[in-house]
């Protein structure tokens, strides 16, 4: 990927992908090999890697089962304790300690720091914990019930009640249970529930990895603690992010990026709820962390043959890992097929310069994006190809391409050396990133995205937009400074002076362009923000503050020290955490009763409460050999997953005329000749819906007040950052035969 740079005094060739690497010791620092053991920086290394193991750990072997349609806890759990220890062993052994300083934000020793760099502080990992465990805190406060199923977080955690209690997908239509199907008036998935009815299956919606993650917790804990896994997930995804930024840019810099993303609204929202997100970055920013790891560790710090051997056995682990959390973030969200795009190419540039991480790397991440593709084909197919068939179908011809693209370049560039234009590439990235930010700046002025297709529906996209909302939750320091970051490392990966930053900057800035141009999401917020977390966002924040440490050497390098480097390092700073506090926080200042400060963000705010009781109640509430059909579509078809998945009872929604409306006056003949069908069977039949729809079958039964649940909702708006949360009542009733 870059040209051989000349080897500078106290350095040495890597023979890498075109790379000058610090002293080799560096790297062993912690194994023993002659330099101070660095014990913070292996810890810190390590904690930092350990979120995405464990996931691992339970997320392949989890999948084995689930598609062997035995999901049940003993075997799930004996099998994923027994890839834990392996992975757990061989994983955290192939990690070494943190690089002491970045090589290229940090080019000269500071005074008193050896050749063999500087052994990691205990601060910087203390203060990333302290951060953490505060988000963690605040998480749990505010933690949301979001589990009627209106929108994903519900989905996925519904999806996670079934496979709890049922071990194998598909779900039953069950249509015996309501004596058939009765012409297609009764309907059991699709209609905006999270389910497609395929035959007589109903096929859940998204990808299995999260729901696998939440079913372990119900069996061990139930579902109220349950909701604590979104908090959870959250804080992991701080802690991985804070080890990456340590291995990129610095142990002493990882705080602030891990502050940065920890005060930003898109982390905090996401973290609240049961949303995939932070699982997929956890996967995706582990993945990148072994394989920086397996990179930084390719040469001993001896010349014997035992020593080269061990590296050579961790380079070929730390790089297979990295390959497999890369491809598992498909298993988590389908997105993620997108985001390990890049690495297609890198590996391919591996095998050209014949490094030991290419095979392994390669071998892994097809494993990873195997079970991740098998999932979607074989247990979400409606979810891949009707609901996601615009983005799916070319994002595989784009896999493809790049495929045979990699496979024809790596045969090409074997043997030959890099084309003549690539000097005057180095050049432009200088202009490349500020030119991107400009031509999307200007893309709200002459493009209007109108529509996307989301569910089944066109809802507004808003897409446009998307850089807007990059600058409302991370601000426009973060956006310049990124800009700043990219042009400068881009330079140097080209000239072959940053080999580490190589598949970091590949995939990060894909990402951020692929983001910027189609975001793939309906555009109200904070609903989309949540397409910032795993890592558009980390992307940005690293770039920024790999900027702000680069400024900080150059100041140094200078001669400014003390307070006038210090200063202008908080001020940095300050730049990159006060935008986003501000807009999660809603701090302004408000002038209509005179002049004020107001803070009406949604950090303090709670949604969805009272879901969790509600449903429990409608639970307790139906009889146990119930059949429930929902007559108000509309308004009560989010209900039908959760009477299944957590009440183990059969649920229908009736569709009045095939359609989607709720059932008229008119149909009362109709519903009350297929709740006698029911009775026949011996079952009771229970119809779900708001009073009045109900009151037309008074005098046949008992109509009775189930639960009237006042919540709050996210807000839905789409011109500026979200405030206020919306207040919602539901009111739900249950008619039974007399």
């Amino acid at each position: 990927m870059g040209v051989n740079a000349t080897p500078g005094p106290g350095r040495r060739q890597a023979g890498g992908v075109g790379e000058v690497v610090p002293g080799a010791a560096v790297h062993a620092a912690g194994r023993g090999t002659g330099g101070p053991r660095d014990d913070v920086g292996l810890l810190f290394a390590r904690l930092s890697v350990l979120p995405a193991l464990l996931a691992t750990a339970w997320l392949v072997p989890g999948f084995l089962l689930l598609a062997a349609g035995f999901f049940q806890p003993v075997p799930v759990t004996v099998l994923a304790v027994a890839c834990m220890v392996p992975l757990l062993y061989y994983g955290l052994r192939s990690v070494p300690a943190l690089p002491g300083q970045d090589a290229y934000a940090l080019p000269t020793p500071a005074a008193g720091e050896s050749a063999r760099g500087p052994r990691t502080p205990w601060w910087p990992l203390v203060a990333v914990l302290v951060i953490v465990a505060a988000f963690l805190a605040d998480q749990v406060a505010f933690r949301s019930q979001f589990v009627i199923l209106t929108r994903d977080p519900a989905a996925y955690y519904q999806f996670g009640a079934w496979i709890a209690g049922h071990g194998s997908l598909p779900v039953p239509a069950d249509a015996a249970a309501f004596g058939g199907t009765h012409n297609g008036v009764l309907a059991f998935g699709g209609n905006g529930t999270g389910t497609y009815q395929v035959g007589n299956t109903v096929v859940l919606q998204f990808m299995a990895g999260l729901p696998m993650v939440l079913a372990g917790v119900m069996w061990v804990v139930g579902y109220h603690v349950t909701l604590l896994m979104g908090p959870l997930l959250g804080a992991l995804a701080v802690l991985a992010f804070a080890g990456l930024a340590a291995r990129l840019v610095g142990p002493r810099w990882a705080p602030l990026a891990a502050l940065a993303v920890a005060v930003s609204l898109p982390m905090q929202f996401t973290s609240r709820s049961t949303y995939s997100e932070p699982l997929a970055e956890i996967l995706f920013i582990g993945g990148l962390s072994l394989v920086f790891d397996s990179l930084r560790d390719d040469a001993p710090a001896d010349g014997t043959r035992l020593a080269a051997a061990a590296v050579r056995g961790r380079i070929r682990v730390s790089a297979g890992l990295g390959g497999l959390l890369l491809g598992l973030t498909v298993l988590v969200r389908i997105d993620g097929a997108s985001e390990f795009l890049p690495v297609i190419p890198y590996c391919g540039a591996l095998f050209v310069r014949r490094r030991p991480q290419a095979a392994p790397l390669t071998i892994g991440l097809v494993i990873g994006a195997a079970l991740g593709i098998w999932d979607g084909l074989g247990f979400s197919w409606p979810y891949l190809m009707d609901t996601n068939r615009h983005a799916v179908l070319p994002l595989a011809g784009i896999t493809a391409l790049v495929l045979v693209l990699t496979v024809a370049g790596t045969w090409y560039y074997r043997h030959r050396p890099l084309p003549h234009w690539w000097g005057w590439l180095q050049q432009a990235v200088l202009v490349l990133p500020f030119l991107v930010l400009v031509i999307f700046a200007l893309r709200p002025h002459v493009q209007h995205v109108k529509a996307i297709n989301y569910n089944g529906q066109l809802v507004p996209a808003h897409a446009e937009l998307a850089l807007h909302w990059v600058y409302w939750y991370l601000g426009l320091p973060v956006i310049g400074l990124a800009a700043i970051g990219a042009a400068l490392l881009g330079r140097k990966v080209l000239r072959g002076q940053a080999r580490l930053w190589v598949l970091p900057l590949m995939a990060f800035s894909w990402a951020i362009v692929t983001f910027l141009y189609v975001p793939g999401i309906a555009g109200d917020q904070p609903w989309a923000s949540r397409r910032l977390v795993p890592e558009v966002m980390p992307a940005f924040v690293l770039l920024a503050i790999w900027a702000v440490a680069r400024a900080s050497a150059w100041l140094r390098d200078q001669g400014f020290l003390g307070i006038p480097r210090n200063a202008a390092v908080a001020v940095c700073g300050l730049a990159v955490v006060l935008p986003a506090v501000m807009t999660n926080w809603g701090l302004g200042i408000s002038t209509s009763h005179g002049i004020a400060l107001h803070a009406n963000g949604l950090a303090d705010k709670r949604t969805y409460l009272g879901e969790l009781f509600a449903v429990q109640r409608l639970c307790e509430t139906l009889p146990a050999n119930a059949s429930v059909i929902i007559l108000d579509v509309a308004d009560y078809r989010w209900l039908t997953q959760a009477i299944r998945a957590m009440c183990g009872i059969p649920a229908a929604s009736y569709l009045h005329d095939n359609s989607e409306s709720s059932a008229k006056a008119a149909d009362v003949p109709a519903v009350l000749s297929i709740t006698r069908d029911i009775q026949r069977i011996g079952r009771v039949p229970v119809l779900l819906a708001g009073l009045k729809q109900l009151q037309p079958y008074g005098d046949s039964g008992a109509i009775r007040h189930v639960f009237t649940l006042h919540t709050t909702w996210d807000a839905n708006v789409v011109y500026h950052p979200p405030t206020n949360p919306l207040r919602v009542t539901i009111v739900v009733w249950m008619w039974t035969p007399a």
